[in-house]
């Protein structure tokens, strides 16, 4: 029966678009995901999506909720990483989709496609170091640049050889 009703909310939710709950955000913080169009319409979005599903009964997931806003802030002005959250109460087919049977799981997406994630509580340094691997991968940066980026080795400029 679920089935039944799952494809008119899905096309009740594309009718009566909220365009405020996606354009209205600070990239600085985490964006609260409040329904499927909404989060369908996210799923557009060029770069890295760091996804932490949770629901307001979960201890573990208000455990993390600061390290959660607090890795957001840290991408503050840089538009290509999004933090969202979605509450499973609330976005249940949004979980399904993703085969979410536990809380709170990250899940970093790329494109559509999920590119990283973990289940229960994540430390901060985590869950930056996830969205700057996907961050990295959006851009195309290789293996080989991290690792040069990593030791401080960089090109030198063209007219400095020799």
């Amino acid at each position: 029966m679920s089935k039944r009703n799952r494809p008119a909310r899905q096309g009740a939710a594309k009718q009566n678009p909220q365009p405020a709950q996606v354009s209205a955000h600070s990239a600085a913080e985490p964006l609260d995901v409040r329904s499927l169009a909404a989060f369908e319409r996210l799923l557009e979005h060029d770069g890295p999506l760091v996804v932490d599903f949770w629901a307001p009964w979960c201890g573990p997931c208000k455990a993390m909720a600061p390290a959660f806003a607090a890795a957001a802030r840290s991408f503050a002005g840089e538009e290509q990483v999004r933090f969202l959250k979605v509450n499973t109460e609330e976005l249940p087919e949004v979980a399904a989709g993703f085969g979410i049977r536990s809380i709170p799981t990250l899940l970093v997406l790329l494109g559509g496609e999920v590119v990283d994630s973990s289940v229960g509580v994540t430390p901060e340094q985590t869950l930056v170091k996830m969205a700057r691997r996907a961050l990295d991968r959006s851009r195309g940066v290789t293996l080989g640049a991290r690792i040069k980026r990593f030791f401080g080795a960089g090109e030198q400029p063209a007219g400095n050889a020799g």
